[in-house]
């Protein structure tokens, strides 16, 4: 069956405060899926594999290709861009986003419809860039692997295919969808706003020293006489606040906007910095890893961390094989994506209300391990003997 190209774009017209480029694109490439069934077949396959990659049932799935390519089916109210309905009853249901991001709950909705209507579902979320890989769709890409997918099929066809192929490619290409060229289209579109980003981060985290915090924990209590009298500790790519200075360990709160000079990768890559509290020993860094007090503090935290079950990462940097050039500063890292902390604020209130929530949260998980306390307390005693032992070695002034 032949499909008209220019029918289908017809149907949309240019919305106030929507961009159609998104649709445009779904149709082109809509058209292209169902009047080439070898295209379709290629793509399917790509998509399947993707899907099923450490099971057979992918492969399985291959055998029975056939398929009707839709968009904007009516899902109860609701239309997602474009699906394929294969003929062993499964349902691909595909989001496509160019700059946009996704409404909050838009891929619950569809994935709640597909489930009722398919025995097997599958919900694929195309966008221009990985930061827009969020609602947990089944498999993530962005345009520009349909890019890469649709030029590799090109490149294996015998036969020369419609020139409407290369027309979709130089589409993709022409709106920053293609291939990653060194001055992204995407990292032009950011510029400004990312020139602000850290001087936000920073009003953020100043907000936060401002509440009361001892309503976390009577014993908390912030150093503002650091780096000139700020209170906001900017160094080494943090963005954060120095807690329980008067001891070692201390703790530290913050951002992580700057990962390399840690040698740990965020969470979620180039999408997102991590929000992170960390211990932090300012001396005694030969001594505490050795300790069995210390040993049994990582032990507990790490299980009261685990049992959170809400996306709280634990890392133990000194026992990552994966870090050659360890250092014994800030040993343990307690982590979540800044995106994931943040999703859903939509003022600076809100956000420094998460902020605080998210410390009390895992405050509390460290300020409740005895063997926290227990540690400072050693290293108490061990300043106040070296303490007592560089007066009794000062000489005597003469009378």
């Amino acid at each position: 069956m032949e499909y008209n190209l220019l029918s289908s774009l017809r149907k949309y017209r240019p919305r106030e405060n929507q961009d159609p480029l998104e649709n445009f694109i779904t149709e082109a490439f809509a058209w292209l899926l169902k009047n080439n069934k070898n295209f379709s077949d290629s793509f399917l396959r790509k998509i399947l594999i993707r899907l099923h990659p450490y099971s057979s049932s992918g492969l399985d799935l291959q055998l029975n290709l056939d398929c009707k390519w839709a968009t904007q089916m009516n899902f109860g109210g609701i239309f997602p861009d474009m699906v394929a309905e294969l003929n062993d009853g499964t349902l691909l249901v595909f989001e496509h986003k160019v700059w946009a991001q996704l409404h909050p709950g838009q891929l619950d909705s569809y994935k709640q419809f597909s489930s009722v209507k398919y025995s097997h579902s599958y919900l694929i979320l195309i966008t221009a860039n990985e930061s827009q890989h969020l609602q947990d769709p089944d498999l993530a890409l962005c345009w520009r692997d349909v890019y890469t997918w649709t030029q590799e099929w090109l490149q294996s066809e015998e036969e020369k295919p419609d020139f409407i192929f290369l027309d979709f490619l130089n589409l993709l290409r022409e709106e920053g969808l293609g291939p990653v060229a060194p001055v992204s289209h995407n990292s032009i579109l950011s510029y400004y706003s990312a020139r602000n980003f850290k001087e936000q981060v920073i009003d953020l985290v100043k907000q936060a020293a401002k509440r009361d915090w001892h309503q976390i924990d009577s014993r908390i209590s912030i150093d503002n006489e650091l780096r000139r009298g700020k209170v906001v500790y900017e160094m080494s790519g943090r963005v954060a606040l120095l807690l329980l200075t008067n001891g070692c360990p201390s703790l530290t709160t913050g951002f992580i906007l700057d990962w390399e000079g840690y040698h740990i990768p965020p969470i979620l890559g180039v999408r997102s910095p991590d929000f992170s509290v960390f211990l932090r020993f300012s001396d005694f860094r030969n001594e505490y890893p050795n300790m069995e007090v210390y040993r049994d503090f990582v032990k507990i935290l790490r299980t009261k961390i685990e049992l959170l079950d809400d996306g709280w990462f634990f890392y133990d940097y000194l026992n990552d094989p994966q870090v050659s050039e360890k250092s014994s500063w800030l040993p343990i890292h307690i982590r979540k994506p800044m995106l994931e902390l943040l999703c859903g604020t939509t003022n600076s209130e809100e956000q420094v209300d998460r902020f605080m929530q998210a410390n009390e949260l895992i405050l509390t998980q460290i300020l409740e391990c005895q063997e926290f306390w227990k540690l400072r307390e050693i290293f108490k005693q061990k300043s106040d003997i070296a303490e007592s032992s560089n007066e009794l070695a000062k000489p005597l002034d003469s009378e």
